[in-house]
């Protein structure tokens, strides 16, 4: 009979068991998730840091050859 008993405890055991790794393997998987999103996140900021730096070279550029236009005018 104690058999039983313990067998059922051992039943227990590997249910609490599968839960708690359950869990582990979930908390993993959140936290990979997190890390990627947190990736992503920064990488789209690089891209619209330098697509504005991109933006304001051109500006600049484009203000540098009309400059450059009024000094051949008034030259």
């Amino acid at each position: 009979m104690a058999q039983r008993g313990s067998g059922r405890g051992n039943d227990y055991q590997r249910q609490q068991q599968a839960l708690r790794r359950a869990q582990e393997q979930r908390a993993r998987q959140a936290e990979r998730e997190r890390k990627a999103a947190e990736t992503a996140s920064k990488r789209q900021e690089r891209e619209r840091k330098a697509a504005y730096q991109e933006q304001q070279a051109e500006q600049a550029r484009v203000r540098t050859i009309g400059v450059e236009h009024e000094v051949e005018q008034l030259g």
